[in-house]
Parts: C-alpha cells; structure tokens; sequence
C-alpha cells in the first residue's frame, strides 16, 4: 500500500528511505505496467545511499525489467562490488549478458554461481546451458540443463532442455521435457512449436498439426 509511505514522506521530506519502498512496489509490476516513477524513486534513494547493496540491486533489477540491461548490468556490477556474494545481481548479470548476447561473459558469470553453490545454482545451470545452445554448443547445453532439472522442476529449464534434445535429434525425452514444461506453463506457444516439430519427425503428422495448431 502506497498511501502510507507517500503521507509519511510527506510529513517528513527528509525521509528518503520511503522512496526505497515505494521503488519496490513499482519494481514489482513494471514488466507489465512500465517504469512509472520508478527511475525518479531510485535515483533519489541512490543519490542518497549509494553504496547500499539492495538499493544498487534494485536499480539494476528495475533496468532489467523494462528492457535496459545495459543499465542493468552497471547497477548489478555496482551491488556485486559492494556485496560480492549476492546471488540475485549475478543471476540479473548473467542474464543481462545473455540477453545482450556477451556469451563468454555470461558462460563465465553462471559458473560463478554455480562454482559459489549459491542457492539458485539451478538457474546459474539454466543460463549457462541457454548459452550454450545459442553457441550450437549441443553437448555441454545438454549435460547443464541435465543438471538444473536434477535440481529444479521449472517449465523454462524443461522447455530448454526439450529444445536441445530436440535440436539433437533426441526425441523421446525431447517430448517427454516439452510436456512437462507445457503441464506447467499450459500457454507456452514455444513448448507447443517444439512438440509440434518433434511429432512431425516422428512422422506422426495429426498429432503435429493438433500443436501447431493450438
């Protein structure tokens, strides 16, 4: 609830620490809604605290959001420098990198988390493998998602892991992986491509057409 913090900070103008929260709650919806006064919120809060690792991450986590990683990565390189084990900036890094396609750099941040056992070591798997399938890397993409899903039952790691043995040509557990991630994630129209694809290939042509489709 926004009122609260905005009356508080009214009353007191000083109190800039209420930007941080009210920055958070715009965070939070920005994918869908946009930035708002999210950069107005974090500018002030960073001018102010600047080497508060939550409020850097926050920053870059806002960036990321709307579609700026090269923002991002300055702001999660910035909390990574005040905090060096804080495992959602390497996680926002290394997939910033990845979307910025740096793939050397975001191979090279996901081992970190991966080297580190940090808790999300599952999508430090997941990033690394999405890399190397970007790179036609086939076999040390299938041996990484083979890993994340060992630790982690999620429709993008099982979407990814049925695209790559897709790609190889693999096609029973290739649709075994797409179910699974479309069971979970019932709109995925890229689960639904692959099974399409992969029932073509096996020459079952209704059941390819039924997903294409849907």
């Amino acid at each position: 609830d926004a009122a609260p913090l905005e009356q508080v900070r009214a009353q007191v103008p000083r109190f800039v620490e209420t930007s941080y929260f009210l920055a958070r709650l715009v965070v939070a919806v920005a994918q869908k809604n946009g930035p708002g006064k999210g950069r107005e919120l974090l500018t002030e809060v960073h001018t102010r605290f600047p080497q508060s690792p939550s409020v850097t991450y926050l920053y870059g986590r806002f960036n990321q959001l709307i579609g700026d990683c090269r923002a991002a990565l300055r702001y999660y390189d910035d909390t990574i420098a005040i905090k060096g084990v804080h495992e959602d900036a390497w996680l926002g890094r290394t997939m910033c990198l990845s979307y910025l396609k740096r793939t050397d750099e975001a191979i090279a941040s996901a081992t970190t988390i991966i080297d580190g056992k940090f808790d999300n070591i599952a999508l430090g798997y997941y990033w690394r493998a999405w890399n190397h399938h970007f790179r036609k890397a086939l076999e040390p993409a299938r041996a990484d998602i083979n890993r994340a899903k060992s630790l982690h039952a999620r429709a993008d790691i099982y979407l990814l892991a049925g695209i790559i043995e897709y790609d190889q040509k693999d096609l029973t557990p290739a649709r075994t992986d797409l179910n699974s991630s479309l069971q979970m994630e019932s709109e995925s129209c890229s689960a639904l491509w692959y099974l399409g694809l992969v029932h073509m290939d096996l020459k079952k042509v209704a059941e390819s057409a039924g997903y294409f489709e849907s």
